[in-house]
Formats: structure tokens, C-alpha cells, sequence
């Protein structure tokens, strides 16, 4: 896909008229085939920020091959991926596969073998055992919040996962937090990073909390899962662990 369709169906369909400084590093760094670990606090549009130089390199020739799969560490996670990778590459088909809902409808939307696939990793691995999903063929991967993926225990599916993709040329990770190191079953120790983590842009810089004397309880509602699970956090240690 070119760049400019890319931005324009950007700005046409999601209202981003330009990208922000994390996006534009990350667009002009990592090229085309480079690998890449993506550093930025949550909420900071790194699924904007890989999926256009993931994009940019699906070859035409291969449509009818799956060459692109993200996995994610959470469904919420997946389908937020997927709404925007599905606008963005609207003349692809994109699948996205997790748990909760009916295996059968994700084997029937595999009949039809998409380019993309968004995914949680116990249950892309699920199909691949079930023999709905060939890896061979993939090309890119996308490993996005792989610190929480490491976190959540989805270390030995991602090994299995990757062993089934022996043609990969790109391999990119995002993180909220710094890896100490990359793990062997990765595949790759040499990335362009993509750092900032140490921008004003973090949790504590995005949120105001304002002072309310009240004997009830309070709800907090967030855009997203991950804000309300990163602000809950951020609450217990700054606020109410200190009181």
C-alpha cells in the first residue's frame, strides 16, 4: 500500500489529520523491512505508528497469503487493532481471532485466507493446532505490548507461534516499559528502537486529579480498558497507598 492512502484514509475515516512525533519517528526510522521495538506510554497511538510501515511493505503479488500477523496480550486489545488496521487497509481482509466468542465464526471468516491477522496467542496457537491457520507464510510480525505479554504468562505460546513463521523478514515490538533484553525466542537481537518513554507524555503528565471532598465513593470512566487498568494502578500508588 502506498503511504499517501494510508494518511488519507487516516484522516478521511479516523479524523487524524496528522501524525503525531512518536508516529512521524517511527514512519521515517523504520523503513520499510527494518526491524523495530516501538517505546511509548500507553494511549500514545502505537498501533498508528507500526501499521503504517507494516502496510506500506504488503506485497500485492501475495494477496491471497497470509503475510502480516499482531498479536496482543488481551481481546479488548485485539479488537481496538483491529477496527483501525481493518480502516486503514480496507482493501485487505483482516481477521481478527480471540476468546469469548464463537470458535465456529472465526473458522468461517478463515475460509477466505486474510492478509492480516490480529490475534491473542492462546488462541491464534489454537488455530494453528486445529490446523485453520497456516504460519509459513507470514512475513511480518507484530508483537504489540509484549511486556504485558511476558507478564500475562503468554511467553510459551509466543515461542510456539513463532517457530510456525520460518519465513519472517520484519519484526516489531511495542512496549510501555524498557526490556531488559529481548528474549532468544524472538528471533532477532538487532532492532531500531524507538524511544519515548522519557517524553512529558507519560500517565502522570496526561492526567489531572482534582481534590473533591465527598463521603461517597467515586467511578471513574476511561476510553479504554488499558487507561482504566493504568489509572487504577496509578490511583493506588500515588493517592490511596500514601493515605
Amino acid at each position: 500500500m502506498k503511504e499517501q492512502a494510508i494518511l488519507q484514509a487516516l484522516q478521511q475515516k479516523l479524523g487524524i489529520a496528522s501524525l503525531n512525533e512518536m508516529q512521524t519517528h517511527v514512519l521515517r526510522s523504520v523503513g520499510n523491512q527494518s526491524n523495530a521495538i516501538i517505546y511509548s506510554p500507553t494511549g500514545t497511538g502505537k498501533t498508528i505508528a507500526y501499521a503504517i510501515p507494516v502496510l506500506k511493505s504488503l506485497k500485492n503479488f501475495d494477496r491471497e497469503r497470509l503475510q502480516v500477523v499482531v498479536i496482543a496480550p488481551s481481546r479488548e486489545l485485539v479488537t481496538q487493532i483491529y477496527e483501525v488496521v481493518r480502516v486503514l487497509a480496507s482493501d485487505q481482509k483482516v481477521t481478527a481471532l480471540y476468546g469469548g466468542h464463537k470458535v465456529v465464526d472465526e473458522i468461517n471468516s478463515l475460509q477466505a485466507t486474510p492478509t492480516i491477522i490480529v490475534a491473542t496467542p492462546g488462541r491464534l496457537l489454537d488455530h494453528c493446532n486445529r490446523c485453520n491457520v497456516n504460519l509459513v507464510h507470514v512475513r511480518q510480525l507484530v508483537l504489540d505490548e509484549f511486556d504485558k505479554c511476558l507478564e500475562l504468562g503468554f511467553e510459551d505460546e509466543m515461542k510456539k507461534l513463532l517457530k510456525l513463521m520460518p519465513n519472517l523478514s520484519r519484526r516489531i515490538l511495542t512496549s510501555a516499559t524498557v526490556l531488559p533484553q529481548i528474549p532468544q525466542f524472538v528471533g532477532v537481537n538487532d532492532f531500531v528502537v524507538v524511544n519515548y518513554l522519557h517524553t512529558n507524555d507519560s500517565l502522570r503528565n496526561r492526567t489531572t486529579i482534582f481534590e473533591v471532598k465527598s463521603a461517597e465513593n467515586f467511578i471513574l470512566f476511561c476510553e479504554k480498558l488499558a487507561f482504566c487498568k493504568d489509572l487504577g494502578y496509578y490511583f493506588y500508588r500515588k493517592v490511596y497507598r500514601k493515605g
